[in-house]
């Protein structure tokens, strides 16, 4: 039941149960199952009850594993309640005392409370934990599939959030598919961990830059839907990728379907994740261009009253920086697709503080991108120079790459590497066709000032003409970014509104 999201059936099926039992141990673990339905519903009243379990547990001289269990059931309770400290302690006591399952399980606890811990490299940590919990239960003698399949995901997960240079990802295999540690087979298998191990896996997947393989991972989550609620999250999530990579008409057709089978879904019923679809939804219909449709998808986000399940959620917003910037990112969309772009900066800046906070580059990256595009104060040009050498280093095969296509040529040119950042953002709307009074106007700077850089780069790159300037970047590989998401806008939803 406590599996299912069920606690208050099993606190009200162990309540009276508990004082029949006899036998010590069977009635500690009855009271620790008991008190940790508690904690689900009650957090403050289930860790007082756990704790007097524990202390009468130490009275009775329980059994070793049964104080063990109990410690963990505990370090449970206290990270939902964002206890972490105590959290932490408890946990590695219940490592200590039990070599097997029941230790797996404290390493993966640890790995959840050092992805909750406010610090620079919460999820290195975490990805650490978990890596040791998969060679922890590659020992075990016991099996559990469950647990096994949840270490596999979040390993997955943790490698999409830090994908760099020095953490490529382990997503490929020769079997096709991540193995169970310890077994070789597959994690398969109609569960929300196996949807998300899909979701992290396509992500990885776009990230080396094959589409293919991505939406393949995509509808491989979508065929092992066991509800109506995570087939709409796989379908939105499809169109979040489609769009990414330029394919608009799949990006609307998959969008349009899951919020086709959405309006039939009473999302108040649902305790996991599958609710971020909206997010999905959202941003993918902004980069389409469909205002209307994505301020209705994040309505509906915001719609959603019951909370999640905190035991068996890693991100929420106000703990996770990767779902705060990812909140930001959309809400920012929104906002410009709406108009508002003094809350679209705001919103694009908080999102790339989150992701920057965390090592989330590839999120980072898109902010970025988002943020260059606003007219203004903000287009100073250092925006997209960061995300062009971010996505130089860490993955330039990627669909972010794609889209910046030739200007990300620009990061590794010895002589475009001479100019100043001014120059260089000045070049960069040269090559998209300005003219120097529309540069002014995008970056609100003075127009002679724009002059006098653009009669710096005629001396730097010995042109005298625009035109020149053109064939000149062009022998060198030069070009205008490319991000955009339809024919009707080649410089994506920012430009849209400053066109009017």
């Amino acid at each position: 039941m406590l599996r299912l999201l069920r606690p208050d059936d099993a606190a009200a099926e162990l309540a009276p149960l508990i004082p029949t039992i006899l036998d010590v141990d069977e009635r500690m673990t009855a009271a620790m199952l008991h008190g940790a339905a508690l904690a689900r519903v009650a957090p403050a009243r289930g860790i007082a009850v756990l704790a007097a379990i524990a202390d009468t547990a130490q009275r009775e001289n329980a059994h070793a594993m049964v104080r063990a269990e109990i410690s963990y059931f505990r370090a449970v309770a206290h990270w939902s309640a964002d206890e972490l400290g105590v959290a932490e302690q408890l946990a590695r006591d219940a490592e200590r005392n039990d070599r097997d399952v029941l230790a797996v399980r404290a390493i993966q606890l640890r790995a959840f409370i050092a992805a909750a811990s406010p610090t620079p490299t919460r999820f290195a940590d975490a990805l650490l934990l978990f890596r040791s919990a998969a060679r922890a239960y590659a020992r075990c003698r016991e099996r559990d599939v469950d647990l096994a399949t949840t270490i596999v995901q979040q390993t997955s997960a943790l490698e999409q959030t830090l994908r760099s240079a020095t953490v490529p990802g382990t997503h490929r295999s020769a079997r096709g598919s991540r193995a169970l540690p310890g077994s070789g087979l597959p994690a398969t298998g109609p569960s929300a961990a196996f949807l998300r191990l899909c979701y992290d896996d396509a992500w990885l997947f776009a990230l080396d830059g094959d589409g293919a393989a991505s939406l393949a991972k995509m509808r491989e989550a979508e065929d092992a839907a066991q509800t109506p609620a995570w087939r709409v999250w796989t379908r939105a999530a499809c169109a979040a990728i489609s769009s990414f990579f330029g394919e608009t008409a799949a990006a609307r057709t998959s969008a349009d379907r899951a919020t086709a089978l959405a309006q039939r879904i009473d999302w108040n019923a649902t305790r996991d994740d599958e609710r971020v679809a909206f997010m999905h939804l959202a941003e993918t219909y902004a980069y389409l261009g469909d205002v209307r449709a994505a301020s209705a998808a994040f309505a509906r986000f915001h719609e959603i009253v019951r909370p999640m399940d905190a035991t068996r959620i890693l991100y929420r917003r106000e703990r996770d920086p990767r779902f705060a910037g990812w909140y930001a990112h959309v809400l920012g969309l929104v906002r410009l697709g709406e108009g508002d772009v003094p809350s679209a900066a705001a919103s694009f800046t908080a999102a790339v503080e989150s992701f920057r906070s965390c090592g989330y580059l590839w999120r980072e990256v898109v902010s970025l991108i988002e943020l260059d595009a606003l007219p203004g104060p903000t287009a100073t040009g250092a925006h997209l120079d960061r995300a062009v050498a971010v996505i130089c280093e860490h993955f330039p095969r990627s669909f972010v790459g794609r889209r910046l296509g030739p200007w990300a040529r620009a990061a590794v040119d010895p002589l475009i590497a001479m100019l100043t950042p001014a120059e260089r953002d000045v070049l960069r709307y040269l090559l998209e066709g300005r003219t120097q009074r529309e540069i002014a106007d995008a970056t609100g700077r003075a127009y002679n000032t724009v002059r006098t850089q653009v009669q710096s780069l005629h001396r730097k790159l010995g042109t005298t003409s625009n035109v020149q300037i053109l064939v000149a970047c062009a022998r060198r590989g030069i070009g205008a970014r490319s991000w955009a998401f339809d024919g009707a806008s080649e410089l994506g939803p920012a430009r849209r509104v400053q066109r009017g």
